[in-house]
């Protein structure tokens, strides 16, 4: 019960601040509007952004004589807005065009012998840039699963599969070679990425392990909204309240890999609909439903059972390891999980090192020591701040009380302070953006800037060398800009010596 009621106290305690804030942009916007209806980019901006729910919208929108339409697959639209179309993705409609045959169901060699990479098959149908095949080891984009890719050999012939689908039980291969026709009743040999179908498979069972892992961290309340598989990486979004902390991420992890460690078996097989659901309950069908009398079922011992077409490896310790990448709130109530498994976890902790490598490069430490040393240079960074702050007064207090007109429209700056010299460099260039000023600025550190604005006819090399002779010390530079330096007690006597010998050199 403390757990329902800590849920509902902050979900109420947000809807209230999200309505609040979210209301009056709304009306801000509604107000500002010369349109007589809402467009529906804008109607998801505010769900997704702010959090207004379209009923809220609607009903602020009519108040101002402004017309709103919620679709009905508005949840759908609001998902996709967090999904990049894969071209296989973007092809599929395009590309789903009915088979000019009727053809028998395609055997699943992927399910079979999964273990294979090669095998061999009778065209069955074929059409410029598709092929169907009597038998295939090629996975089928599914499940959020991308397909096998890999090629089909016919005589000294070899094309390249780019992307397979599955229209009921029947596996088109799509070809790279479009314009290509294979003769159909020919055997061709085929030959699927194994290193691709490897990584996809480390990802999908990463997946259901992750998923595992976040309802025991999180709660029994967590279900999967959605996933993606790839090469490199894969998500899963989960229902959950609030965002994951980086405490809880971690947790995950490492619940995920004591999985891994422990090496438990993935059972994969088919089972009777009723039977399943009667012995798993409904938790099965945390990817969806899938049609048919028979499910295929994944089951990872008491850690995890599903409805799942995917590939998967038959023992959790052949994932290798999994590595969390990072934890997005993207919709009220839904949390994306990022990760990477097998070889993509080795390679991305290969990837975090070298950016740590090349961050303590930088900051010439060790990379144990990056967060101390971070901070470190944070702090310096802020106080040097302050100091460019404190330079920049004291270089207007020195502009009002030293600013005197040592000749007609020339005007003297001059400060003494402990700057050193790339401050007093800043300081010089600063002052003489203003006409008609000469600068001469000291530092008990003992550097020393003589500068002055292009209207002014002085040689500052001339100025510094008075000035430092008093200092006991010497410089040099350009006409308009000279720095150089002395001994640090006497820069005060350098500072009067300028200004008493600047009025005489002024051209």
């Amino acid at each position: 019960w403390d757990y329902i009621r800590e849920i509902l106290d902050l979900e109420t305690e947000r809807f209230h601040t999200t309505m609040k804030k979210g209301k009056r942009l709304v009306a801000s916007t509604l107000e500002s509007s010369k349109q007589k209806s809402l467009p529906l980019e804008a109607l998801i901006e505010f769900w997704d952004t702010y959090g207004v729910p379209p009923a809220i919208v609607k009903e602020l929108a009519a108040e101002r004589d402004i017309e709103v339409d919620i679709p009905d697959n508005f949840s759908t639209l609001l998902a996709t807005r967090h999904e990049q179309a894969t071209p296989e993705e973007i092809a599929t409609e395009a590309e789903a065009e009915p088979l000019d045959a009727q053809l028998p169901d395609t055997r699943k060699l992927y399910y079979e012998s999964p273990a294979q990479t090669e095998f061999e098959a009778v065209v069955q149908w074929s059409a410029p840039g598709k092929v169907v095949l009597e038998q295939t080891l090629f996975y089928p984009e599914g499940g959020g699963q991308p397909s096998d890719e890999g090629a089909i050999h016919h005589g000294d012939a070899t094309y390249r599969v780019r992307w397979v689908e599955k229209r009921g039980e029947i596996i088109v291969h799509h070809l790279m070679e479009t314009g290509t026709e294979l003769p159909v009743g020919e055997l061709v040999q085929g030959l699927i990425d194994q290193d691709r179908r490897d990584a996809l498979t480390h990802h999908h069972t990463a997946t259901h392990l992750v998923l595992a892992s976040a309802r025991q961290v999180l709660g029994d309340h967590v279900w999967q909204s959605g996933a993606q598989k790839g090469t490199d990486m894969a998500r899963v979004d989960i229902s959950h309240f609030q965002r994951v902390t980086p405490e809880e991420l971690s947790a995950i992890e490492t619940r995920a890999n004591e999985l891994i460690l422990q090496a438990i078996p993935v059972d994969r097989s088919f089972v009777e609909r009723t039977e399943a659901e009667r012995k798993y309950g409904f938790r099965l069908y945390q990817g969806g439903v899938p049609p048919g009398a028979q499910i295929r079922v994944v089951r990872i011992a008491d850690v995890d059972v599903e409805a799942c077409g995917g590939t998967h490896v038959t023992n959790t310790a052949h994932v290798g390891s999994i590595r969390m990448r990072r934890a997005e709130r993207i919709a009220d109530g839904i949390v994306r999980l990022e990760y990477s498994a097998g070889m993509a976890a080795v390679r991305l902790g290969q990837e975090e090192r070298a950016l740590l490598d090349e961050a303590a490069g930088a900051l010439d430490v060790r990379p144990e020591q990056l967060p101390r040393s971070a901070q470190r240079f944070f702090r310096e960074w802020k106080e040097l701040g302050k100091q460019v702050d404190e330079i920049t007064r004291r270089l207007g207090e020195a502009k009002q009380q030293d600013g005197e007109e040592v000749a007609p429209g020339v005007h003297l700056v001059a400060d003494l302070g402990n700057a050193n010299m790339g401050d007093l460099v800043t300081m010089a260039r600063q002052a003489i953006t203003n006409p008609g000023t000469v600068a001469v600025l000291a530092s008990t550190m003992g550097g020393m800037v003589v500068a002055c604005s292009n209207d002014i006819e002085l040689d500052c090399r001339e100025l510094l060398k008075v000035a430092l002779d008093a200092a006991g010390g010497r410089g040099g530079g350009k006409p308009d800009f000279a720095q150089g330096g002395g001994e640090g007690d006497r820069m005060g006597e350098a500072l009067e010596a300028a200004r008493l010998a600047l009025p005489g050199l002024i051209g």
